[in-house]
């Protein structure tokens, strides 16, 4: 044991400051997922197919197949060398786009421009858009051709995968934390990411190694094609990118005047370098609506974000609405940004598990902790259905609990595995709508990754027969599971899941061991704000307005100020602009009235 916490203490500190949780765009976290599940994703594309060619190959097939004028009614039409192809929002197209997408092979593309592309088509799960991942070609006429597409100089030594994830998980959270579009992350912060704290365990070119991953994101397009509104072709260019630049700025010592302020490792006496980061528009989702101002022209334009405020006007009411609608999500930035940390701390499914669980956090509206938890005291809980309270002998009695149990109207009551509609546990934890012949599996494949979070967290799996009242444990789950018809019986039961008041504590004291660090520091910052209610509250607490005189100044009455306030009622049209220009009255002093 001595030996044991000799060696820990012998281990370095990693060399930034992390937060526990931060938010996310949902369609960006699941794109950063992609991209690390994609292995050589272009390694192949000299025996890829054209992407007009197979519109011409459908078209003509529907031709003979259907007649000229069904044909045209699926909008066949015929090229400028008299040969059937179709329009690029036709259903012939989309049904073309959908097989691309379901294959695991890529195609080649010629815009209307003149580019050549080789296109990776995905569709992300529980995501209507399909993903195209692109990297550009030389110019036409400049290459040898592989079916009319200049492919030669596509770069197919791009490494993404899971370091290239990692990176961009990486990047996100230092994007929130320096609030700029332009960031300096040090290179030996990305050594540590990427290999963890031994540094005898580090390639002997690590810095060549993290420095090609991120070269590789710089020619990386990324497009999103909703075919249910419009198809082909996505829409790729300078604006597509997610990083648009990287310069290696050299070595330097910390604290010296190469060494900006902002840098994570500024006051760190250990030697290091820089590279300066540049995203790109699209980078951040919906969070970019927090940007506000920019710096420069060009080629190194920076935005200015304010992630602790919600900001003004017509930006702060579209931030609402995709809270509401579930488009921004929680993410443990410890597990993603470490997750595969050397030879992988936690593989994707237990990391999309975590996120949905904390996902689904109870809620305190006087929580002040940052999950804004509601702490569960004790074990009498609700009951599956009414007001009333039932006792669960898996929870200890005086036991403090952080509840991972919903909010709105299953607020700490769960929920079922699959579900009625199949938005249950499954889907909230990232496993898509799963197909009646895979729920066993997927039953079992989710229990499992329970079963090693709750040895990690201490979490308290419990289900409850909403009938009887009775409760059913992990292991006893597990069991059921293993039969072939035992998923539906644990469908019927709604699941529970309860975590010690100090999970997050826990989660990143088994990061920083499992990464080799002994220690990660908490930043200072203040949450990052991701609801137009709760930055209002606060900032009415700070000024001491009440809701009486809020409702007063609105010409409403309190109770209804107060059950939009508690996110019981929608925000009105027009009202939250009222809202914000009262405050800024009173926070610059002015008139209140």
């Amino acid at each position: 044991m001595a030996a044991n916490r000799a060696e820990a203490a012998s281990r370095p500190d990693f060399a930034a400051s992390l937060p526990d949780l931060r938010w996310i765009d949902r369609e960006r976290a699941g794109l950063f997922t992609l991209i690390g599940q994609m292995r050589g994703a272009f390694s192949s594309m000299q025996r890829w197919p054209c992407m007009d060619r197979l519109f011409q190959c459908v078209s003509a097939s529907v031709l003979e197949r259907e007649g000229e004028t069904r044909w045209h009614e699926l909008g066949g039409q015929y090229n400028d060398a008299g040969q059937p192809t179709c329009a690029p929002s036709s259903a012939i197209a989309k049904h073309v786009t959908k097989k691309v997408a379901t294959s695991k092979r890529g195609v080649l593309w010629l815009d209307g421009h003149g580019h050549h592309w080789a296109l990776r088509l995905v569709r992300l799960p529980q995501q209507p858009a399909i993903v195209t991942l692109g990297v550009l070609a030389s110019p036409p006429g400049m290459l040898p051709t592989v079916n009319g597409i200049s492919v030669a100089a596509v770069p197919v030594q791009i490494w993404l995968y899971h370091r290239a994830e990692q990176v961009l998980w990486l990047i996100h959270t230092l994007v929130l934390e320096q609030r700029r579009s332009e960031i300096i992350i040090p290179d030996v912060l990305l050594g540590q990411v990427t290999w963890g704290g031994d540094r005898s365990q580090w390639p002997r070119d690590w810095r060549q190694n993290v420095l090609q991953v991120l070269h590789s994101l710089t020619v990386l397009h990324v497009g999103f094609l909703d075919i249910r509104r419009a198809g082909w072709p996505p829409a790729l260019g300078p604006h597509s990118r997610l990083i648009t630049s990287v310069e290696d700025t050299g070595r330097n010592q910390s604290g010296s005047a190469g060494c900006p302020g902002y840098c994570p490792m500024h006051t760190a006496v250990a030697r290091h370098g820089h590279f300066r980061i540049q995203i790109g528009p699209g980078f951040l989702g919906v969070l970019g609506l927090h940007q506000t101002q920019t710096q420069g022209c060009g080629t190194r334009q920076i935005r200015h974000y304010d992630f602790h405020r919600v900001p003004l006007g017509d930006a702060g009411q579209r931030l609402e609405q995709a809270r509401r609608a579930g488009l921004v999500k929680t993410y443990s930035v410890q597990t993603r940004i470490f997750g595969w940390t050397g030879q992988g701390i936690m593989n994707h499914r237990q990391q999309a598990i975590l996120d949905g669980l904390i996902g689904e956090t109870t809620r305190g509206r006087a929580s002040d902790r940052e999950d804004r938890a509601d702490i569960v005291v004790g074990n009498r809980v609700p009951a599956a259905a009414g007001q009333s309270k039932i006792k669960c002998g898996l929870l200890r009695r005086g036991e403090r609990y952080v509840s991972f149990n919903g909010n709105g109207v299953r607020r700490h009551r769960g929920y079922r595995v699959i579900g009625e509609q199949g938005r249950g546990w499954l889907y909230k934890c990232g496993f898509g709508t799963v197909a009646p012949v895979d729920r066993p599996a997927e039953v079992q494949s989710f229990l499992a990754g329970l079963e090693q979070l709750s040895e990690t967290l201490g979490l308290v799996v419990a289900a409850v027969d909403p009938r009887a009242g009775t409760w059913v444990n992990l292991q006893t789950l597990l069991t059921m599971a293993r039969s072939r018809t035992g998923w539906q019986a644990i469908d019927r039961l709604h699941l529970r899941l309860y975590g010690p008041e100090d999970y997050l504590q826990r989660l990143r004291v088994y990061v920083v061991g499992a990464a080799g660090f002994r220690g990660i520091q908490v930043p200072a910052s203040v949450p990052v704000a991701n609801s137009v209610t709760l930055d209002l509250k606060a900032r009415m607490e700070r000024l001491g307005i009440t809701h009486a005189e809020l409702a007063k100044h609105l010409g409403k009455k309190r109770p209804y100020v107060t059950a939009v306030l508690n996110e019981k009622r929608p925000w009105p049209n027009g009202m939250l602009p009222r809202c914000e220009e009262f405050l800024a009255c009173w926070e610059q002093g002015r008139d209140r009235d």
